[in-house]
């Protein structure tokens, strides 16, 4: 079953094994090994000396805050490739507990369709392709236009720029693919303790209308019994897998994802301001119509970014609460002494420590750090027309 998840997610390992953001996953020769890091090193050391000595050059008039973004990015890359080699036990070992899972719930009876998710991998990478094409031959165009270039050296330029921005992009879409997988077996668990629930209620409405009871023999009905109750421990046991291999995860990314949304925050700044000045101070008049379009396009791609990250955080977080509201009601349908303390042991885990993507304990991902990230954002862009007002209003 390893093989089924690795089948899932090979479009994204490829693009991350290609452009030096991991090291190769299955077993390999030390001699292999040692031939993967050397690729990587060179390549991205050829990258940081083109960055350094040609592209920068043509940046430095760029604002303090555009510079830290850009530096923040290559950070967050080169700590994706040290985590990817620090955690790569680690993060195989979560592979194969989800490979577990997938077979137990396969016993169970529940199915995964492996090709339909291949197939939306397949189409985020695609779209990956398509954004990054478009932003190269945006941003290419307004590089040639602005510092009179020809085309090949716009381009090259575009490409060096906003390769780090890009390369963490698939980072956002193997951890939101990884959190989807994760987010399905949830949702696979919580069906089948509906369908447990579902069925013990059935019994017993056919107890209560059943004129005599003694015709049941002890020997139909107590390895029913014993049955369910057993399934009930399995489904909590992996439950209980879920939210570690959750915690694992976390503390994989959790340094890249905390960068990531400070570089978020940064970026969407930027692209905010600069259509606030196209729009209520210049009137467009200082900005083509190409510069207008990218800068729209790309703040719309560091808004889907945030976006998709803290979603998929959110919706494992429910997916998981909700076992808790669905196994409640299962408390009162078993006579076993020991599932029953089982499951109340269960209710208080995810009662008083409920299931939480933390960005290195300072804050919580979700929905309610989307809300506090666009109060933020909100301040920032009052204290900019504040600002601007003040000195529109000296100049008078």
């Amino acid at each position: 079953m390893t093989k089924s998840i690795c089948t899932i997610l090979w479009p994204l390992m490829i693009i991350n094994y290609v452009f030096g953001l991991r090291i190769i996953a299955f077993p390999i020769s030390h001699a292999k090994l040692c031939f993967n890091l050397l690729y990587i090193l060179l390549l991205w050391s050829i990258f940081c000396f083109l960055l350094i000595y040609t592209a920068m050059s043509y940046i430095v008039h760029y604002c303090l805050i555009y510079h830290i973004c850009l530096r923040i990015n290559v950070l967050i890359v080169f700590l994706t490739i040290v985590s990817t080699v620090q955690y790569k036990k680690k993060f195989r070992k979560c592979l194969n507990k989800l490979a577990m899972i997938d077979d137990t719930l396969e016993n169970l009876g529940a199915t995964t369709d492996y090709r339909k998710l291949q197939r939306r991998v397949v189409w985020l990478v695609l779209g990956w392709c398509m954004m990054y094409i478009s932003v190269i031959y945006g941003e290419s165009s307004w590089f040639a236009e602005y510092y009179n270039l020809d085309t090949p050296t716009a381009v090259y330029i575009t490409v060096i720029l906003n390769y780090c921005r890009f390369m963490n992009f698939i980072g956002d879409i193997t951890i939101a693919s990884i959190l989807g997988y994760v987010e399905l077996k949830f949702d696979q668990v919580n069906k089948y303790l509906q369908e447990l629930l579902k069925n013990n209620k059935l019994e017993v409405k056919e107890e209560r209308v059943w004129k005599n009871p003694t015709l049941y023999s002890t020997q139909q009905t107590f390895p029913k019994t014993q049955y369910k109750e057993w399934m009930t421990w399995i489904v909590i046991h992996l439950h209980v897998e879920l939210r570690e291999i959750s915690h694992e995860i976390n503390s994989i990314f959790a340094t890249q994802m905390t960068l990531k949304m400070l570089c978020f925050f940064g970026d969407i700044t930027l692209g905010l301001r600069e259509v606030f000045n196209l729009i209520l101070i210049n009137n467009y008049i200082n900005g083509s119509m190409m510069y207008i379009i990218m800068t729209l396009y790309i703040l719309f791609l560091n808004v889907f970014r945030l976006f998709l990250i803290n979603w998929m955080c959110e919706k494992v977080c429910v997916k998981a609460k909700a076992t808790g509201e669905i196994i409640n009601t299962m408390t009162y349908s078993t006579s076993n002494t020991e599932v029953r303390k089982n499951i109340s042991q269960l209710l208080l885990q995810i009662t008083y420590a409920p299931l939480r993507f933390c960005g290195l304990d300072l804050f919580q991902f979700g929905f309610k750090f989307l809300f506090k990230f666009s109060k933020t954002i909100a301040t920032v862009l009052v204290i900019l027309v504040q600002a601007h007002t003040e000195i529109v209003t000296k100049n008078l």
